[in-house]
């Protein structure tokens, strides 16, 4: 597999090249949100990178590494124009995977205490990354409701 350039130019006039090779300006919804997208994952990098540093957050990290996952096939899928992707052969946010999350989500909130007030961010350094991804998900759901 040839090694891609980290820069190509071909973006210097406020443009960015699509899966397909479609251009579309730098400032278009999508590229805002697959950029959002981007960003939340390199956080969530973050955050694994911190919890590998604790053993008992061993499956925490598994879950955060198949979120990572998800959020590359989305972002994949949102750089190329919907009529393309099975052309592309794009991986698909599969239901299972959402249904799995989720399901994961609920053992994890069911060994939690219920919340009495909201938790201010900060604390350990690993929380305050935690809310900095919570921050930066909201993010991109507000951004993909208004793009749909």
């Amino acid at each position: 597999m040839k090694k891609s350039k980290i820069y190509t130019r071909t973006g210097d006039e406020g443009e960015t090249s699509l899966v397909s090779g479609t251009r579309a300006p730098k400032s278009d919804a999508r590229i805002m949100l697959y950029g959002e997208v981007d960003e939340l994952n390199s956080r969530i990098g973050v955050l694994v990178a911190s919890l590998r540093t604790e053993t008992q957050f061993a499956l925490q990290t598994v879950f955060l590494e198949e979120v990572q996952s998800g959020l590359f096939d989305l972002g994949s899928n949102l750089a190329c124009e919907a009529v393309k992707r099975t052309e592309w052969k794009l991986p698909q946010v599969s239901l299972a995977l959402v249904q799995g999350l989720e399901s994961s989500i609920d053992q994890m909130d069911g060994v939690l205490d219920p919340l009495k007030n909201f938790v201010l961010p900060g604390g350990h350094e690993t929380a305050a990354v935690a809310h900095l991804c919570r921050t930066s998900c909201r993010a991109v759901e507000r951004l993909m409701v208004s793009y749909q």
